[in-house]
């Protein structure tokens, strides 16, 4: 099983430009991210603190950034605060927050009634088959 990772706001921003960009030279990390955003050697400080942290690697010449972790990763230390500090360990109020809010897709409302019905075969093993579903998803984009 995969460890989780928390990352800060700033963190997360450059980790998802690597996720969704794929290795990327500095001068291309800089102009996609936004160039008026951030100046060029503090895009270099922030991709070198990730690579640091073992958040993202460097190779070659020019040396090029890419995430060293799994976005899953990210997402289930953030999740597992979340659900700790607003609803008390709690999945329901989050899960009826956001179906409450938000139009679900006829496929995310299969694959819901999926995972519950797996929970409810397998008890115990939810971590892992929430896991398995997120990776074969699509990133949730609708």
């Amino acid at each position: 099983m995969k460890s989780t990772t928390r990352l800060s706001s700033g963190e997360l921003d450059l980790m998802d430009l690597l996720w969704r960009e794929g290795p990327l030279t500095l001068a291309q990390a800089h102009e996609r991210f936004g160039a008026e955003t951030v100046g060029y050697t503090t895009m270099q400080t922030r991709l070198n603190r990730l690579v640091d942290k073992g958040l993202a690697s460097k190779s070659g010449r020019p040396a090029e950034y890419a995430a060293a972790i799994e976005r899953e990763q990210a997402q289930a230390g953030h999740l597992d605060q979340l659900i700790s500090k607003l609803s008390g360990g709690s999945v329901v109020p989050l899960v009826a927050q956001l179906m409450q809010d938000r139009e679900i897709s006829r496929d995310e409302l299969q694959e819901l009634k999926r995972l519950i019905r797996d929970a409810e075969q397998n008890p115990g093993s939810g971590k892992a088959d929430s896991k398995r579903s997120s990776q074969g998803q699509s990133g949730g984009k609708r």
